[in-house]
């Protein structure tokens, strides 16, 4: 390897005090000096101001550790070298032809910079071409600009060229290999490949817990699990406003895919797309268009194209064809600025890349519900309007009340509210014949009328009625009123209906997927909850609680899995009062809770009221509603043997054509 040769003063101009007075990096000697350990104190710590001047050419010159601020152990997963703490400037100027080879050596945290640390630390205005960064067995924190960032700012940089790690290797990107501070601005455009064992390898960032916004990556991904096209593990992080266009391959038995993001935990990916294909080898499992895993995590207002990368499902984002992925109309919402697109012809740019293309106008769809959502209550009165409140994120943290029961039955469509944090008062009103497909809208997971409910969100006084969710293989959080309660508060609720996952999901439940640290009361389910092989965490009532659940029940004869949670009931027990009222539910005079007056059924909410016919406690009058008529025809009170009270609609102890002539009014109604 070829050593570092420094300049004969060692000395750069400049004082390092402020923008105006930084020091100057003005030819190769005077990076050497830079870039020597010997001088951190002067050029590397906090406050400390320096601008390039000029472009270094590294060509021919190899190192076995990053050049500035290498890691001084390699045996741990920390940083213990002398970090990077200062300002440095690239004022636009490119370092070329860096080549760092640590095969051998085993050296961590490789990349121009190896550590950059403490919330002073910036790079801003650096390009970076033509890096090849080779890390050996168990490498971790490889990156074009830099190995490991904590807590620093990343801005207006780009790198090009090649990031690979060997076996067991991890955190690998593009720009920067390991991210907790900020990038923003930014892109990559290299190969970032590692073989057997690899994980968190991602096009821009292989590992990330902190902020990245307005960047994009167009180079491969390659290797064994967690894997994205931008990046491999978001943990945490926030992702916003950025794009993949790169490839995504996984080998044998590769798992945790994403054309943008491999695995999302508890993290936030908000206006983002994706287009690379994404692909594993066999048996491989979690491959998604935009996500592989979403475990936990929220992803809002995102898109993929099912063509180009192969996946018609994904963890979290709406499925899209090419043509449009391609439309200004797609992008509800990112009418902020950030973008640009060439309508019809191209995926949405970032403004900053300087496209010749007009800005993004589309908005959230117009309001179709009356209110302002603060003072007075958003008032959803039909299906159109509960349409709407599931396109408007800019509403999910306002107050919305029920105004009539709403039939949904005619929309095939409905994205799950990704991330509530408002009020939702269902005011005793139901939501009938919801339908959420995943092989329609392409998101397999946090499926349910609210995708998440978070912090201070308040869902109560709501039934479902015949909610049929579906989810695909790997689905994760489904339920038929939230896929995941996420410290939110669900009050007085039921749901009954289906919740399909297909094989290894999890966290399906008849009301609740997942409840963590969330509470929810006075709530019960009486759907069928079903998964496919290898599936887990599977409930009558919740998949899975880690939070508080109180007097809540499930029919234990139509839910099929008891897991623990809720308490469980027979199918008669369920339709018994004083299983409730045992339990405190208010079935008082002027009832929030009361029991169907003309049929044996569950529980129903005080606004729900039964139709004369409904004999069956199906919410409608039916073919088997008639057969229960019939089949009491012509009976009375005295009684014969064929009475049947609850057929007697008009009350005069006969059931004769005046009771048939009711019945024959509600025919089909619900």
């Amino acid at each position: 390897m070829v050593g570092i040769s420094y300049g004969a003063n060692g000395i750069l101009p400049g004082d390092g005090l402020s923008e105006s007075t930084a020091y100057l990096i003005e030819d190769l000697a005077d990076f050497d000096v830079f870039a020597n350990q010997a001088n951190a104190a002067t050029y590397w710590a906090s406050g400390v101001h320096t601008k390039l001047t000029c472009d270094p050419d590294l060509a021919g010159r190899p190192y076995i550790t990053a050049i500035i601020a290498p890691d001084a152990n390699s045996t741990n997963e920390d940083f213990d070298g002398i970090p990077f703490s200062g300002i440095f400037d690239g004022c636009g100027h490119i370092i070329s032809n860096l080549t760092i080879d640590t095969v051998g050596a085993d050296n961590d945290c490789l990349g121009l910079f190896g550590g950059i640390e403490g919330s002073s630390a910036e790079i801003k205005n650096l390009n970076i071409e033509n890096i090849n960064i080779t890390g050996g067995p168990y490498s971790r924190s490889l990156g074009g600009l830099c190995g490991y960032n904590y807590e620093g700012r990343i801005s207006n940089c780009y790198a090009t060229g090649s990031v690979t790690g060997g076996d067991h290797s991890r955190y690998l990107g593009g720009l920067c290999g390991s991210n907790i501070g900020t990038i923003s601005n930014c892109y990559a455009t290299g190969s970032v490949t590692c073989v057997e064992y690899s994980y968190c390898l991602g096009g821009l960032c292989g590992w990330n817990r902190g902020t990245i916004s307005n960047c994009y990556a167009t180079g491969t991904v390659t290797g064994n699990s967690r894997l994205g096209g931008l990046c491999g593990a978001n943990y945490g992080g926030t992702i916003t406003e950025c794009y993949a266009t790169g490839s995504v391959t996984g080998g044998p038995a590769s798992h945790n895919l994403g054309g943008l993001c491999g695995i999302n935990l508890h993290g936030a990916i908000t206006n983002c797309h994706s287009s690379g294909s994404v692909t594993g080898g066999d048996n491989s499992v979690s491959l998604g268009g935009l996500c592989g895993d979403n475990w936990d995590g929220t992803i809002t207002n995102c898109f993929w194209d099912t063509e180009t990368t192969g996946q018609t499902t994904s963890a979290g984002g709406w499925a899209m064809t090419t043509t449009q992925l391609k439309q200004e109309t797609t992008y509800i919402g990112w009418n902020n600025g950030a973008w640009t697109i060439n309508d019809g012809n191209d995926y949405p740019r970032l403004l900053w890349e300087g496209e010749p293309d007009p800005l993004i106008t589309t908005d959230y769809p117009a309001r179709t519900y009356f209110g302002d959502g603060i003072s007075q209550p958003f008032e959803i009165v039909n299906a159109a309007d509960l349409y709407c409140m599931s396109r408007r994120a800019d509403d999910w943290g306002k107050v919305f009340v029920l105004k009539a029961n709403i039939d949904m039955v005619a929309i095939g469509d409905y994205w799950p509210v990704t991330n509530f944090t408002g009020s939702f008062d269902g005011d005793g009103y139901t939501v009938n014949n919801l339908t959420i497909d995943a092989t329609i809208i392409g998101n397999h997971s946090q499926l349910g009328l609210f995708g998440k409910i978070s912090d201070g969100g308040d869902v109560r006084n709501v039934g479902l009625i015949n909610v049929n969710v579906i989810g695909g293989d790997y689905s994760r959080s489904l339920g038929g009123l939230c896929g995941r309660n996420n410290d939110g508060e669900i009050t007085n609720c039921y749901a009954a209906g289906l919740v399909t996952g297909r094989n290894d999901s999890r966290c399906l439940g008849g009301l609740c997927g997942k409840n963590y640290r969330g509470a929810i009361t006075n709530c019960y389910a009486t759907g069928s909850v079903n998964g496919g092989d290898g599936s887990s965490d599977l409930g009558g009532l919740c998949g899975k609680n880690e939070g508080t659940i109180t007097n809540c029940f499930w029919d234990v004869e139509t839910g099929g899995h008891d897991n623990g949670i809720g308490t469980p009931k027979t199918t008669t027990e369920m339709q018994t009062e004083s299983t409730f009222t045992d339990a405190n539910w208010d079935f008082t005079v002027v009832p929030l809770w009361h029991m169907p007056f003309q049929a044996v059924g569950y529980p129903m909410l005080g606004w729900q009221k039964d139709i004369p016919g409904d004999f069956t406690g199906r919410y409608g009058v039916y073919m088997d509603d008639f057969a229960i008529l019939s089949n009491a025809w012509l009976s009375d009170n005295t009684p014969t043997a064929n009475w049947n009270e609850h057929c007697d609609l008009n009350g005069n102890g006969v059931i004769n054509p005046g009771d048939l002539k009711i019945f024959a009014e509600h025919w089909l109604c619900n």
